[in-house]
């Protein structure tokens, strides 16, 4: 089972979404704002980050800044009372995070913050161009150097295939496939995994002498 890391100012649904989340055996270390700083040894062992406050916004989206922040390429969902305003799944976006989840969903919810752990991005197809065509309508074509096997790895991240699938696909592991998706976020200048599938970028693959093995 996954450890998960929730941040959150203890409201009393984040206690309810702790206990189910642990109810499906995996490990939640529960930590305010004001102590992840002090923790982020824990969030390097983590494969979620569990962003949680009863107002999703600008401290929500300095806490996932502060995560993402921290490296390995871990994966950050907001969850929220307010799954249905358009805004706050704009601003979970836009600060990096790979979903913003309703506390509501009791159902669906550990289901889906295992997929999101995965490496799976959460958001609708729908809401990602929405999202695209507000912040960037218009975007360059990016040309570089790729190698054979970053340019397999570009394929299955443009389809939505997660590191485990893309890691099974081409008897690569887990972790050789996040070095190279984290390579290739700095090759073509992206910010978040999800930009691969909402084509944000043209990559014309050239020959390199370059591996990833």
């Amino acid at each position: 089972m996954a450890n998960f890391l929730m941040v959150t100012n203890n409201n009393l649904e984040s206690i309810a979404v702790g206990e189910l989340v642990e109810s499906f055996g995996h490990k939640l270390t529960r930590l305010t704002s004001g102590d992840i700083e002090s923790n982020r040894s824990i969030y390097s062992t983590s494969a979620l980050g569990i962003v949680d406050f009863d107002d999703a916004g600008s401290e929500a989206a300095e806490v996932t800044g502060f995560l993402r922040g921290l490296g390995q390429d871990i994966p950050v969902v907001w969850l929220t009372k307010r799954a249905g305003d358009e805004k706050v799944h704009y601003a979970s976006m836009a600060s990096g995070a790979s979903g913003c989840l309703s506390k509501a969903d009791v159902d669906t919810l550990v289901d889906s913050l295992e997929r999101a752990a995965d490496g799976e991005p959460l958001y609708t197809k729908k809401m990602l161009m929405s999202f695209i065509r507000s912040v960037a309508p218009l975007t360059p074509i990016i040309t570089t150097p790729l190698t054979e096997r970053e340019q397999e790895i570009l394929e299955m991240l443009q389809r939505g295939a997660t590191n485990r699938e893309i890691a099974k696909q081409l008897d690569l592991s887990v972790e050789t496939i996040k070095h190279g998706v984290s390579d290739l976020k700095d090759i073509l200048r992206l910010r978040h995994r999800r930009q691969f599938s909402m084509g944000v970028s043209s990559v014309a693959v050239q020959p390199t002498g370059r591996r990833l093995d």
